[in-house]
């Protein structure tokens, strides 16, 4: 299975960058595309045009500047959600939707679709719905 990885990053370059692409190396990405972009629905399309091009069924989309998101919280969200074009899940801290995000091919052009302003894929994952799994005993 490959997984692929997309990093919504404000500054690439910086220090979370170099982090939050380790974390999601040690969470089992094999290809990450750092994305910085005007607003971060322009992010996600960018990341999920890119994907759309790869040979896989599986990306995991997160934030860079999320400091508390280490690789167990990557890892325990992408066992939730499964494998395959079908795999949905999100990150829940204190009831809250959150990143990562881990989508399955099938969900990408309609999240890619959704994404408009400053709202991501939260609307999509909101109308499929999307598992949210919870993380906090995972963030200090």
């Amino acid at each position: 299975m490959t997984l692929l990885g997309i990093l919504l990053a404000a500054r690439p370059g910086t220090s979370s960058v170099t982090r939050s692409v380790d974390i999601m190396r040690e969470a089992g990405c094999t290809q990450i595309l750092v994305v910085q972009e005007v607003t971060l629905s322009a992010s996600v399309r960018a990341g999920l045009t890119w994907a759309l091009a790869q040979e896989a069924d599986l990306a995991l989309l997160h934030m860079a500047n999320k400091p508390d998101i280490t690789t167990p919280v990557l890892r325990r969200v992408l066992a939730a959600a499964g494998t395959g074009p079908t795999a949905l899940a999100r990150a829940a801290l204190a009831d809250r939707a959150t990143h990562p995000v881990v989508l399955g091919r099938d969900h990408w052009q309609p999240a890619h679709d959704a994404a408009h302003g400053n709202r991501s894929a939260g609307p999509y994952l909101k109308r499929v719905p999307c598992p949210l799994i919870p993380c906090d005993d995972l963030v200090p």
